[in-house]
């Protein structure tokens, strides 16, 4: 199961927030170069809040919605929840969520952030009613983003399991470090100048940060050259990108996979017996997840009642029991899923 640290969610959506409101930062003309420094104690006021100005922090909305059970989050060291809410502002660091609740946590503390180019629905018309200032900047960002060929690391994540089979959070993993240790260049949203990190492995966002395909390709040679798929050159070859665009539009919403696939029918039809073993993984785990169980914690069920197992077969419909079995053992050997701790 992909986790994401609650330090990189915070300052994701406390500089997001930040950039939604450029008034109380930028300047028409930056001479001595002070508006990064002005941009960042922004985002820390919304991160952490300011008492003395009435000024609401995240984190005390993100405890809520951890006590509500909206979100889950675990210590990083032994994998418990925090009792209070001292132990989790102590050390954001410290405590990590299942990816699809840092989505569900963007999704309820930003609710009208344009999640895709192709967001055409009310949400934008919203935007488009209130005039929102930050518009035309998210609309360039986006476009921008389409046009140069990047993509987050999630997004190459799943781009690579899409198309050469490959286990989306192993190569994701691989993919963080790979920022992290700058082998592969990354950005951040509709900038050109490269993003360094801080050096202590916890601030890599496979939600944020974009990388290019070119450089996405020159990893790969050098690190996974067994690997045949490349990411195509959005200026290129219109069959690739006709093949890579099969996949990409539900990547890119960033939203939970069941909001696109709502059958068995997967997103680009596997090609291959790989490809076709590792989707049927995904929604195992998906649907787990859809249930409101944690993959890596599995209650046993209630004596006489039936099992997490035969929820989630019952949920897919697939027709063969033996496909379904083989996938879940295949999550078992491979760590995926767990049962919990009694």
């Amino acid at each position: 199961m992909t986790t994401t640290l609650l330090s990189d969610i915070l300052w994701s959506l406390a500089t997001e927030l930040a950039d939604r409101r450029p008034e109380h930062w930028a300047t028409p003309e930056d001479e001595h170069g002070d508006g990064d420094l002005r941009r960042t104690i922004v985002a820390a006021m919304n991160q952490h809040g300011w008492a003395p100005d009435g000024i609401p922090g995240l984190e005390p909305h993100v405890w809520r919605l951890h006590e509500t059970g909206v979100i889950h989050l675990r210590s990083v060291f032994n994998g418990l929840p925090p009792l209070a809410f001292s132990e989790m502002k102590a050390n954001p660091s410290n405590w990590c969520m299942p990816t699809e609740d840092a989505n569900a946590l963007r999704r309820r503390l930003i609710p009208e952030r344009i999640e895709s180019a192709s967001s055409e629905d009310g949400m934008r018309d919203e935007l488009d009613d209130c005039e929102h200032p930050l518009k035309a900047q998210l609309d360039r960002q986006e476009s921008f983003k389409w046009t140069e060929g990047r993509y987050t690391l999630e997004e190459a994540a799943k781009a690579l399991a899409a198309h050469a089979g490959v286990r989306q959070e192993s190569m994701l993993q691989k993919l963080k470090v790979a920022a992290e240790t700058q082998s592969i260049p990354t950005f951040e949203p509709g900038r050109v100048d490269r993003y360094r990190y801080r050096g202590d492995g916890n601030h890599v966002r496979e939600f944020y940060e974009e990388v290019y395909w070119d450089n996405l390709n020159q990893w790969l040679d050098v690190e996974e050259p067994r690997i045949s798929y490349r990411f195509p050159n959005p200026k290129g070859n219109t069959s690739e990108l006709a093949a890579d665009n099969a996949v990409l539009p539900a990547l890119r919403s960033n939203e939970q996979s069941e909001e696109v696939v709502t059958d068995c029918t997967p997103i680009g039809e596997p090609n291959s017996p790989v490809q076709k073993q590792r989707w049927q993984e995904q929604q195992i785990l998906r649907v787990i997840g859809e249930l409101g169980y944690v993959a890596t914690e599995l209650p046993k069920p209630p004596s006489g009642r039936r099992g997490v197992k035969a929820e989630v077969r019952e949920r897919l419909g697939w027709g063969s029991a033996n496909a379904f079995n083989k996938a879940w053992e295949r999550l078992r050997d491979f760590k995926d899923i767990k049962d919990a701790e009694s």
